[in-house]
C-alpha cells in the first residue's frame, strides 16, 4: 500500500504560471480517505506554502526550505538552522555574484538588503513574507536557509562561488533554473521525507515521489517509485524509477491518480 505522496512544488506539482492544479482539491481528499499523507516537498519557505494552500482542505504536510523545516500535523516537528558564523560567511561570498539577490530565510520572515527591478516578480511570488531591510548582516540569526536569485547567472555564479568554496558546515544546490540554495549539510528534502518514514514505520516501497531538479533528487532516490517530470534535465529524468508528462499537463497528478486506483483494485 502507498502510504505517502511526496511533491515538489515549482515544476513539478504546478505549472508554469505557478498554479495548482483545478481539481487538487478532490485530489487531496481521495489521498485521505485512502488514509495516504501527502507532502509538498519544495525550497519555498514554510509561510508562502501555507499561503498556496490556504484554501485546499485536508491533511497536508510540508517539507519546506529544502527539508529545513518538516511540517506535520499543523506543528513544526522539525526544524534546523544555520550557525551564524556559517550564516555571514556564505553571505560574504554571496555578495560577489553576478546580477545575485541574496535572501537571507528563517521560520518566520524572509530578508534582503537590495531587490534588482528585474527580480521583483520571482521575489513575492516565493516569498509572501518578506522584509526588505538595510544590511542584511544584522539578520544572521536562526537562519534556516540562504538563497541567491539570478535570472541571468544562477549557474555560473555557482560554479564559480558555491561549489567546493563554503563551509564544511554548509552545502549548496541549484534548487531551479535561476535559484541556488545553501543549507547545513546532511539537510535535504529526503532526510526530512525519511524522518516522517520513521515516525509511521514506512518503508521506501510504500512512498511515491515527484521532482524536476537537482535538489529533489535524493528524495526521487528515496521512493521506490520515484519519478521525474518530462521537463526535468536528462540526468535527474535517468535517475527516476520512471519519467511522466510535463507540470503544465496535470502529470503528477494523473499519475496519483494511477497509484491511488491500483490501491483500490
Amino acid at each position: 500500500m502507498i502510504k505517502i505522496f511526496a511533491t515538489d512544488m515549482d515544476h513539478t506539482f504546478l505549472d508554469d504560471n505557478s498554479q495548482l492544479p483545478e481539481n487538487v482539491q478532490d485530489l487531496i481528499d481521495e489521498i485521505n480517505a485512502s488514509g495516504s499523507m501527502f507532502i509538498a516537498a519544495s525550497g519555498r519557505t514554510l509561510t508562502n506554502l501555507q499561503y498556496k494552500y490556504q484554501d485546499v482542505k485536508g491533511d497536508i504536510s510540508f517539507i519546506s526550505d529544502n527539508g529545513a523545516i518538516l511540517y506535520h500535523k499543523e506543528e513544526i516537528i522539525y526544524i534546523n538552522s544555520i550557525k551564524e558564523a556559517d550564516v555571514v560567511d556564505t553571505i560574504t561570498k554571496f555578495r560577489k555574484m553576478k546580477d545575485a539577490t541574496i535572501v537571507v530565510i528563517t521560520p518566520t520572515m524572509s530578508y534582503v538588503d537590495s531587490v534588482h527591478d528585474s527580480h521583483h516578480d520571482f521575489l513575492y511570488e516565493y516569498y509572501n513574507q518578506i522584509k526588505i531591510v538595510d544590511d542584511i548582516m544584522d539578520y544572521t540569526k536562526d537562519v534556516i536557509k540562504i538563497t541567491t536569485l539570478s535570472p541571468t547567472h544562477s549557474h555560473e555564479n555557482y560554479l564559480n562561488h558555491v561549489e567546493n568554496k563554503l563551509s564544511d558546515n554548509v552545502y549548496g544546490v541549484e534548487a531551479g533554473s535561476v535559484w541556488i540554495d545553501v543549507m547545513n549539510v546532511g539537510i535535504s528534502k529526503a532526510v526530512a521525507l525519511q524522518k516522517i518514514m520513521d515516525m509511521y514505520h514506512i518503508n521506501r516501497d510504500e512512498v511515491v515521489a515527484f521532482g524536476d531538479y537537482y535538489n529533489d533528487l535524493e528524495m526521487i532516490k528515496l521512493a521506490k517509485y520515484g519519478y521525474a517530470v518530462e521537463n526535468a534535465p536528462d540526468d535527474i529524468k535517468k535517475a527516476a524509477y520512471g519519467v511522466i508528462g510535463t507540470n503544465n499537463s496535470g502529470a503528477v497528478h494523473l499519475k496519483i491518480k494511477e497509484h491511488l486506483k491500483k490501491e483500490y483494485r
